[in-house]
């Protein structure tokens, strides 16, 4: 969630658990090291200020020439600027207002005008809920941070890409096997689409017990173990737990914006009910894909079959529970908007090595 203020994006800190590592990509100004920018009277003496200030936070400028105007020395480094983070002014609205020789930079007008909304202490309770703290804000230029955010969320869909091919390739989630669990012998053409999934999350989402209604363990568990429960609970589940998306951040989206999710590195749940007695459902991944032509979707199938990377189509084959529609139709996306990304291989090990494939 970001909101722009012109030049800037503001960020609430609460979103920043998913985004580590600032100091890594952006070097933030604070308010100590601006201070004795106000002592400084004349044009000369704000450059040089500028100057000093970059080199001593570790960039490389080429020194500036006699007289350099401020604006051309803002031109000259516009670069290093869209680096740089810029600590929350509201912090120092509880002494004074932003120092008026700051007025020449547009930036800090913009930014001033937005402050007006947080109160002198820097808050707002009328505003939503992840701005009504306004210290809890940093600013970037939103160029560079877009780029940033672009990084980290590629690093995320390479998790999710890995996770998804150490689930498809266990074994013991191959039709006819047991599964997550070795001590039930269940028919012979058993599928295990739902352990798969619920593998996957465990694996990459810190906050996966909001999926299956905050439990740490399966859907179609109990406490003590496994328990019997119909096929098609864990449908219910997911639909539950997104009409509380306000509390448990479960949202259920159309079949383009799950793809898109999924391009980001979010676990995107694809759950089809089966409505005839005794009817059992299927659930999948998204399978993050880029380029791909519009409508189309690409999922992690585990279940009849050969394991691996399948359409949807493919994936939900047959007619569906409404006369003249397919499966494929019917499937719903669900994606949890607050997915802490983690990436623990742990439980995928353990049923790896139950299987025979990890020593």
């Amino acid at each position: 969630m970001m909101y722009e203020a012109e030049k800037y994006v503001k960020i609430p800190a609460s979103f920043s658990k998913n985004y580590w590592h600032w100091g890594d990509f952006f070097t933030i100004l604070t308010e100590k090291d601006l201070e004795k920018y106000n002592d400084c009277t004349m044009e000369p003496q704000k450059v040089a200020f500028f100057q000093e200030l970059y080199e001593k936070k570790g960039f490389t400028l080429e020194p500036g020439y006699n007289r350099e105007r401020m604006a051309a020395f803002l031109e000259r480094t516009k670069e290093i600027a869209t680096l740089c983070a810029f600590e929350h002014p509201s912090e120092w609205s509880k002494k004074r207002t932003i120092p008026f020789n700051f007025s020449f930079i547009p930036q800090y007008e913009s930014l001033k005008d937005q402050l007006a909304i947080w109160e002198s202490n820097g808050k707002n309770s009328n505003l939503p809920k992840e701005i009504q703290n306004g210290e809890a804000l940093n600013y970037f230029y939103p160029t560079a941070f877009e780029e940033h955010i672009r990084k980290i969320h590629s690093g995320y869909c390479m998790d999710l890409i890995l996770v998804q091919d150490m689930v498809m390739s266990i074994w013991c989630l191959n039709q006819g096997n047991r599964g997550m669990y070795p001590e039930i012998d269940g028919p012979a053409n058993q599928t295990y689409c739902n352990h798969a999934v619920f593998l996957t999350i465990q694996a990459l989402d810190g906050n996966y017990k909001s999926i299956p209604d905050g439990k740490a363990y399966a859907p179609w568990e109990a406490p003590s173990g496994y328990v019997p429960r119909k096929s098609n609970y864990w449908c219910d589940v997911l639909r539950k737990q997104a009409e509380k998306t306000d509390k448990t951040g479960i949202i259920k989206v159309t079949g383009d914006k799950a793809q898109a999710y999924a391009n980001l590195g979010y676990v995107v749940i694809g759950s089809w009910k089966n409505e005839a007695p005794g009817g059992h459902p299927h659930f999948v991944t998204v399978r993050p894909t880029l380029n791909i032509a519009p409508g189309t979707i690409f999922v992690a199938n585990v279940g009849s079959g050969a394991n691996g990377i399948r359409t949807c189509e493919a994936a939900f084959p047959y007619n569906g529970n409404a006369e003249g529609k397919q499966k494929y139709e019917e499937v719903e996306w669900y994606c949890n908007m607050k997915q802490s990304f983690v990436f623990n291989q742990h439980e995928l090990d353990k049923y790896a090595k139950q299987s025979g494939l990890a020593k």
